[in-house]
C-alpha cells in the first residue's frame, strides 16, 4: 500500500477541491436552466394568445349584430352623405348598387338612423293618403322597436313616435306615443307603397312619403333632407378583416350603454382591449391572432346559418 505524507494529501485535496468548484461553475446546467425557463415562458405566452383568439372569437360573434348596424349606418353617412334624422329612399326599385344583408329589388325602401344622445328624438309618420308606409324601427343592436304604418301600431292614421334614450325620465308629451330604447344608436327600414305601379301612383308615393318627418324633440323646424339613393353605391355589409371588423366593434361598444347580460362579455373583451376606458392597441403578433379569430368567427357564423334555425319557406 502506498503510503500519503501530509504533503501528497494536501496537493490531492486541493486539486479535488479545484475539479469540484470548475465543475459547479461550468455552463452546462445555466444553459439547462435558461433552457427550461425559456420552455416555461413559451408555454405561458402560448396560452396568452390563444386566449386571446377565444376572446377575439366570442367577443366577434357577440358584438355581430352592432357592427352590421354600424356597417348599414357608415353607408348611410357616407355613401349617401346623410346626416342622422335625414330619410334615404329609393325612387326605383334598388339595383346592384345597394349593398345590404338582405336586400331586395322589388320594394321602394325609406330608411333613417338617429342618435339619442342629445335628447328625445321625433319620428312623425303621415297618415295613409295616396300611399303608404309601413315597416319597423330597430335599436343598435338590430332589436325591433315598433312597427309603424299601415300594418303597425298606427293602422296607417299616422302617429308622431317619441324615442327615448336609455335612462330618460322625463314625462312624455301629451299627443307622442313613447318608444323606450336601450341603446343611444337607431334605425327604420320602411317602405313606401303606392297604389299601383304605375309611373303616376310611383311619383304620388314619392311625395307622400317626404311628408314623413323626424326631427329633435322641440324643434319641429329642423330641416330634413330627403336624398334619393337610387341607382347610387351603398356598401353596408360587414367586412369580416380584423381591422374593420373589430374597430367597428370597438366604436360601438364606446358609444352604448352596457346592458346587464353583457357585463360578462364585457370583463372578456376588456382583457383584450375593447372597453370603454380601455385604448384598442393591438400588437403585431395580436392583429394576426385577430385576423385568424375573424375567419373563424365568420365560418362559424355561416355554418351556423346553414344549419340550425327552422324551415320556413
Amino acid at each position: 500500500m502506498m503510503k500519503l505524507n501530509l504533503k501528497t494529501v494536501t496537493v490531492l485535496l486541493a486539486v479535488a477541491m479545484t475539479a469540484t468548484l470548475t465543475s459547479c461553475n461550468q455552463p452546462q446546467d445555466k444553459v439547462e436552466q435558461t433552457g427550461e425557463n425559456k420552455s416555461a415562458e413559451s408555454g405561458i405566452d402560448r396560452v396568452k394568445n390563444e386566449v386571446f383568439y377565444s376572446r377575439a372569437v366570442n367577443a366577434a360573434i357577440w358584438g355581430m349584430p352592432m357592427v352590421n348596424f354600424d356597417a348599414m349606418r357608415q353607408a348611410y353617412l357616407r355613401d349617401a352623405g346623410a346626416q342622422y334624422n335625414d330619410v334615404i329612399y329609393f325612387s326605383q326599385f334598388a339595383n346592384w348598387k345597394f349593398q345590404t344583408t338582405t336586400p331586395n329589388n322589388s320594394t321602394n325602401y325609406v330608411m333613417f338612423f338617429c342618435n339619442l344622445k342629445d335628447g328625445p328624438v321625433v319620428v312623425d309618420v303621415p297618415a295613409e293618403q295616396e300611399a303608404a308606409l309601413f315597416g319597423a324601427m330597430v335599436s343598435s343592436w338590430t332589436k325591433a322597436l315598433m312597427d309603424v304604418g299601415n300594418n303597425g301600431y298606427d293602422k296607417g292614421k299616422g302617429a308622431k313616435y317619441l324615442l327615448l334614450p336609455p335612462g330618460h325620465k322625463d314625462a312624455v308629451p301629451a299627443g307622442y306615443v313613447p318608444v323606450k330604447l336601450e341603446t343611444y344608436n337607431m334605425y327604420a327600414l320602411l317602405r313606401v307603397i303606392p297604389k299601383s305601379s304605375s309611373p303616376e301612383d310611383l311619383t304620388k308615393a314619392i311625395a307622400y312619403l317626404q311628408k314623413l318627418k323626424i326631427y329633435p324633440l322641440g324643434n319641429p323646424q329642423k330641416e330634413i333632407r330627403y336624398i334619393d339613393v337610387y341607382d347610387k353605391t351603398y356598401e353596408g355589409i360587414i367586412s369580416f378583416d380584423a381591422d374593420s371588423y373589430y374597430t367597428s366593434l370597438v366604436r360601438m361598444v364606446k358609444e352604448e350603454p352596457v346592458l346587464q347580460q353583457d357585463l360578462s362579455m364585457m370583463v372578456l373583451m376588456h382583457s383584450i382591449g375593447i372597453g370603454k376606458d380601455v385604448e384598442f392597441k393591438p400588437t403585431t403578433e395580436q392583429k394576426n391572432i385577430l385576423q385568424r379569430a375573424i375567419r373563424d368567427a365568420h365560418d362559424y357564423m355561416v355554418n351556423g346559418y346553414a344549419t340550425t334555425g327552422v324551415l320556413w319557406w
